[in-house]
């Protein structure tokens, strides 16, 4: 990642004297924890942004470095920034009008059958449309993740060091009582997972040997 691309604010601006220092720890900060991704390195300066700052606003009587209530992350750095994408009136139009029912013509189950043929039908081809329309527009489908023990399992390989099998037993035995969970699903997981928000994955590290016998 080439820092000149991405640190903006004057306390990482090439003139500034501070600049080498800011870099090399910022460097080491992502090694030591394994943060190697660019939206890790651009929370990092926001944060930090937040800190000079927050040290300028309080005429630098308190500092965020040592302030509990000023020392914390900034996560709103991490949100990609969105570019409305407008669509028309006419582009979301979804109406339909449906067959009718005449019980005195036809019996219910056939009745129920097309109904549910054309509104299928309208359905599905609604769908492509406006699949196709988003994709025009330049919008590409995104994983979605919604169970946020996975990302605490991704913190605890990631930062903290973890083993795989570390992870089943504390995060889902001790904390959960769910000793159907094995390994393998943590190591299935974390991999997915990491790849799915674009942070390089550290090295496994080894757990105890199994017991032979």
């Amino acid at each position: 990642m080439d820092f000149e691309m991405w640190a903006t604010g004057r306390l990482t601006t090439l003139k500034n004297p501070a600049w080498p220092s800011l870099r090399d720890a910022v460097l080491t900060w992502r090694r030591r924890w394994g943060l190697d991704a660019a939206w890790c390195l651009e929370l990092a300066m926001y944060t930090l942004r937040n800190w000079y700052g927050a040290l300028e606003v309080f005429h630098r009587e308190r500092d965020p470095a040592t302030d509990e209530t000023l020392r914390h992350w900034s996560p709103a750095a991490t949100a990609i920034a969105v570019i409305p994408v407008i669509f028309s009136e006419e582009e979301l139009a979804n109406s339909l009008t449906l067959p009718t029912w005449a019980p005195h013509e036809r019996t219910f189950a056939e009745a129920d059958r097309q109904i549910r043929a054309a509104f299928e039908a309208h359905h599905m081809a609604y769908m492509a449309r406006m699949r196709q329309v988003a994709g025009e527009r330049g919008l590409i489908p995104t994983v979605e993740k919604r169970r946020i023990e996975h990302f605490e399992w991704l913190v605890r390989f990631q930062v903290q060091g973890w083993t795989y099998a570390r992870i089943a037993r504390i995060c889902l035995v001790e904390y959960l009582g769910d000793p159907k969970t094995r390994e393998s699903t943590v190591r299935d997981v974390v991999p997915k997972l990491a790849a799915a928000v674009e942070l390089p994955l550290r090295p496994a590290r080894p757990g105890r040997p199994r017991k032979s016998g």
